[in-house]
């Protein structure tokens, strides 16, 4: 059971770093979004997915 709570749960945060990205790619190439920010979304991004594997896979 708690296999499948970690899976669901790393899924879940894969699929919520995807839209986030896709969402701040998107402004960027519209002119919305700085470079400054897209980065700093990209390295919160990976911060984040980082620290639910580690919440889920603990």
């Amino acid at each position: 059971m708690s296999w499948l709570i970690a899976g669901v749960g790393c899924s879940v945060a894969i699929l919520l770093i995807i839209w986030i990205l896709m969402s701040a790619y998107r402004g960027w190439v519209k002119g919305r979004v700085d470079g400054d920010i897209l980065s700093a979304v990209v390295i919160k991004s990976i911060l984040l997915v980082l620290l639910f594997f580690w919440l889920f896979l603990s």
